[in-house]
C-alpha cells in the first residue's frame, strides 16, 4: 500500500513552484471567536467553522470580510435550530466597491458557514 502524508505543499514543492498570493474572501472576527476554518476554493465563495472563544455561553460577533466582489452576499449556515433539523435564514448584506463588508453572527458552539458570492 502506497501512503502520502496529506500536506497541501511540503517545503520542497513550495521551493520549486514558489510563493503565490492567497486568492478569495478573507475574513475577520473579534477576540470573542477563534475562525477554525477558512477556505475559497474558488475565489469567490467561502466555507468557514468557528467558535466562541468561551465555550461556555453563546456570544455575539462581528465577522468583518475584506477582497469580496462588490455586490450582495449570502451567508449560510449556521448551528441547528434546537428541536429540528433545520437551519437559520440565510443572512444576506452587501459589499462596497472596496470589497468590504460585515455581519454580525451568534455562535452558540462551533458553527459552520458558507459565505457566497455576489448575487
Amino acid at each position: 500500500m502506497l501512503l502520502r502524508r496529506s500536506a497541501p505543499l511540503d517545503l520542497a514543492e513550495l521551493a520549486i513552484r514558489g510563493w503565490v498570493e492567497p486568492v478569495g474572501p478573507l475574513v475577520e472576527a473579534g477576540p470573542e471567536a477563534l475562525i477554525t476554518l477558512a477556505r475559497s476554493d474558488d475565489g469567490v465563495s467561502l466555507d468557514r467553522a468557528l467558535e466562541p472563544a468561551d465555550l461556555s455561553a453563546p456570544c455575539e460577533v462581528t465577522l468583518e470580510f475584506t477582497r469580496l466582489t462588490p455586490g450582495t452576499h449570502r451567508l449560510q449556515g449556521g448551528a441547528l435550530v434546537p428541536g429540528t433539523d433545520a437551519r437559520p435564514d440565510p443572512i444576506t448584506f452587501g459589499s462596497d466597491a472596496d470589497g468590504r463588508g460585515s455581519v454580525i453572527a451568534t455562535l452558540d458552539g462551533p458553527t459552520n458557514f458558507t459565505l457566497d458570492g455576489p448575487q
